[in-house]
């Protein structure tokens, strides 16, 4: 689990806090991945489907803040991945 989710699910101590850093960290790699493979094909954006991690990040940039109250303002990645407008022209 990356550092600052672990962090955060420990301040606030709850078993929601600790699953739900465990699914942040996961949705991390993942977007991380899925945004050197958008720049390495050469592409500015994703297609916009369901599963794509920007999609995902604005469910959980919902529950970060829900779960971590105002302690989810730490999380600059997420937050800016939810904001990011999906389209099929791109991020």
């Amino acid at each position: 689990m990356l550092h600052v989710y672990r962090h955060l699910a420990n301040r606030v101590g709850t078993n929601d806090a600790i699953a739900l850093a465990h699914d942040l960290s996961r949705w991390h790699d993942q977007m991380v991945r899925h945004e050197r493979s958008i720049k390495a094909l050469g592409f500015t954006g994703c297609d916009g489907e369901d599963d794509c991690p920007h999609a995902q990040a604005r469910d959980l940039w919902r529950q970060a803040q829900d779960v971590f109250g105002s302690e989810a303002e730490a999380l600059a990645y997420l937050s800016a991945s939810a904001a990011a407008p999906i389209s099929a022209e791109g991020v």
